[in-house]
């Protein structure tokens, strides 16, 4: 299966050591490590692309989830955050 996130609100060096944990793991594997990753925040967003993988791959292929493995895991450009910047 596949899944896009974008547009997160997040720093992109966050995620990308996230997704570096999880290539080339099980999808059992993979979701335990992000259950238990000390980024909170970022964690659940990788969970949530690997959920949407694993639903892409019942859907489209019959996999179960046990045949499930993290092909790739990209982390691309993000879109800059808006500060909020006081003036005198």
């Amino acid at each position: 299966g596949r899944a896009d996130l974008r547009d997160l609100p997040i720093s992109p060096l966050k995620l990308n050591l996230l997704a570096k944990r999880v290539r080339g793991l099980r999808y059992s594997a993979a979701v335990t490590q992000m259950m238990f990753a000390p980024r909170r925040k970022a964690a659940l967003m990788v969970h949530d692309a690997l959920e949407a993988a694993r639903k892409d791959a019942e859907d489209r292929f019959s996999l179960p989830p046990e045949a499930l493995y993290v092909g790739s895991a990209i982390v691309g450009r993000a879109t800059p955050l808006k500060r909020l910047r006081k003036h005198a």
